[in-house]
């Protein structure tokens, strides 16, 4: 395990330095690094005075920081340790970065700005505060040592040419001196300095240490697995300045979440998603989302272009179907880079998401019975709904709806067997074409899905991630479409079922997709309202202009942290399974994708206008 971590923090240190929107650091150079120069003074743990005010500071000799160490074990005082940091030209001078021992628990003020905390480290003591709102992220590194950088605006805040002083506010009690001397301090310069003496420190900045448009999320596992159930411990935080890297502030959220891998076939993906839980009390609202405990990262890997999730969902919410809302961000566990990510909310009953009753067991006379039930077409070895009618009327295969939420453990045999006669009913009369199907169906939603789905292409349409939810009969309780979800096999990315083909429908390219979508088509209502809807869709929303404005903002978002995840991930010009098209370089993948839909809309226009 020690071999491991040393190999990632070999590869982090050799991994070169890519900044987007500051000048590229060429060179850093250490200012400080010695132990005989600091100062000390001990005050009362209640102590709320300023700091750099007290004028009893002693200096650290080898014959008194023995006793000096047992009189604060033995008393409730802290300890704070002084000294100078003499820079006598900061000419091209951007950043900074202070080197502190993993198991140093501290926070550090310079010139009375506040630029460091290490409240986590590897080796706790019951001494330090459990203070879960650190205004500082240390790159968590439990063989080495913590790297707090000072990026350029955190800089210009605190350091000045000429006398500085840096105050350490110890929170452990041993062996202080041996740690202090451990601390380093230098300065980054966006080109050669000849004034200054060059020493390089023995660590260079990662690649993720960036100046970035989209928010950092950083989780600390305290060196636990994360794996497919049980969810473990871990605390996060997330920058979001606006100007983010690796020692800004957490100021969208810190605290404790439970977390584990998620999905099913993309746990077989190097970059892998995850499912996590907030462990506060109340709700959150993360990166301005909608507040919620439930949340999702998703990490795009065979989608090249890293958007077609995000550009399916926010083309259904433009429709007017319930898709999650999500933010881009760059991901970092226990140091390691990870990449580009979504974080999304997650499909589930709540007032932000599915906004319909919730069930109770003990709901089970009259009205309650009729809603509150959110389905999912599936794999799963979960207690299904099954269809009384095959998929095709020469086939034996039936289609079958998963509960949801609530889970069918969850709900009396009353409550299942109300929804599965609910929905028997609207298989029957659309199975026998008794054109009544609109008093059991929201019409709009069930077009909108359908042309949303086709017009992407895709490939799992119908049969695999599809939500189907019923609130109560009193609310207008119809069967209704949605959320969206999973589109990451979409707009050309698959070489099987003719995925890559910009013609062809969906609905009818399997024998395991619900028959549902074959009879709505043979039905004189729904081709009508599909027909005007999509009219409707092509004046402003499925367009070719306004869906690569979409794409494009998306890429200006993201720019910077593009090659980065390509680094990460090595995904440009690889040969990824099952994608059809795998471009040399991110261009070509968008252009292709650009392509793709354009002539995807030519297609369905014309087949589309020609129904009667």
């Amino acid at each position: 395990m020690i071999i491991y971590y040393r190999i990632i923090t070999i590869i982090l240190i050799v991994i070169p330095l890519l900044s987007c929107n500051s000048a590229k650091i060429d060179n850093w150079k250490i200012v400080f690094s010695n132990e005989k120069n600091w100062e000390y003074v001990l005050v009362d743990s209640l102590y709320e005075g300023n700091i750099s005010e007290q004028t009893n500071w002693k200096h650290f000799t080898s014959s008194n920081f023995e006793l000096i160490e047992k009189e604060l074990v033995d008393s409730h005082k802290i300890m704070f340790c002084k000294t100078n940091l003499n820079i006598n030209d900061l000419t091209s001078s951007k950043e900074a970065l202070l080197q502190s021992p993993y198991n140093l628990l501290f926070s550090a003020f310079l010139n009375n700005v506040d630029i460091a905390h290490n409240y986590y480290g590897t080796i706790r003591d019951n001494s330090y505060p459990h203070d879960f709102n650190s205004s500082r992220v240390p790159i968590f590194d439990c063989y080495s040592q913590q790297n707090f950088f000072l990026n350029e605006k955190t800089f210009k805040e605190c350091i000045k040419k000429g006398n500085n002083t840096l105050i350490i506010k110890i929170l452990n009690k041993n062996k202080i001196v041996e740690k202090l001397s451990k601390i380093k301090f230098s300065i980054g310069f966006s080109e050669e300095n000849k004034n200054f003496e060059k020493r390089e420190p023995d660590f260079k900045p990662p690649a993720y240490y960036t100046h970035s448009n989209i928010p950092i999320i950083i989780i600390n596992t305290n060196n636990q697995i994360i794996v497919d159930e049980p969810k473990i411990l871990a605390e996060m935080g997330i920058i979001n300045t606006g100007d983010n890297c690796i020692g800004n502030k957490y100021n969208d959220f810190f605290g404790k979440i439970a977390v584990e891998i998620r999905g099913k076939t993309s746990q077989s993906y190097l970059k892998k998603s995850f499912a996590l839980k907030v462990k506060n009390k109340k709700k959150e609202s993360l990166l301005g989302l909608p507040k919620n405990s439930d949340w999702v990262l998703y990490g795009p890997y065979l989608d090249r272009t890293l958007l077609r999730d995000r550009l399916i969902y926010n083309l259904g919410s433009e429709m007017g179907l319930l898709a999650p809302k999500s933010k881009y961000c760059e991901l970092v566990i226990n140091n390691d880079y990870r990449g580009i990510y979504l974080l999304m909310q997650k499909v589930k009953i709540s007032e932000n998401m599915v906004n319909i009753s919730k069930m109770n067991i003990k709901d089970t006379i009259g009205d309650d019975l009729t809603g509150g039930y959110l389905l999912q077409f599936d794999r799963g070895d979960e207690e299904f709904i099954y269809s009384k009618y095959p998929l095709e009327k020469h086939l034996q295969n039936k289609s079958y709806l998963r509960f949801h939420e609530p889970k069918a453990s969850e709900l009396s045999k009353i409550q299942k067997k109300s929804i599965a006669n609910y929905i028997c009913r609207f298989e029957t009369s659309l199975y026998y074409n008794k054109n009544d199907i609109i008093d059991f169906i929201d019409i709009n939603s069930f077009v909108d899905y359908f042309i949303i789905n086709e017009f992407s292409k895709n490939i799992d349409a119908y049969r695999l991630s599809t939500f189907i939810y019923k609130d109560k009969d009193s609310k207008n309780g119809k069967l209704t479409m949605g959320p969206l979800w999973d589109f990451n096999f979409s707009l050309g990315l698959t070489s099987y079922l003719d995925g890559y083909n910009p013609e062809g429908w969906i609905y009818n390219s399997s024998n395991y997709i619900p028959f549902w979508w074959k009879s709505l088509m043979k039905d004189e209502t729904f081709r009508k309202h599909l027909k005007y809807r999509w009219s409707e869709l092509r004046k402003n929303i499925i367009t070719p202009n306004h869906i690569n404005l979409i794409i494009d903002n998306d890429i200006e978002l993201i720019d910077a942290a593009i090659e980065r995840n390509d680094i990460k991930w090595k995904i440009s010009g690889s040969e990824l399974s099952p994608n059809y098209f795998n471009g040399k370089t991110y261009a070509e993948d968008i252009e292709y994708l650009k392509t793709w839909i354009e002539k995807r809309i030519t297609w369905l226009d014309k087949e589309i206008n020609a129904l009667q």
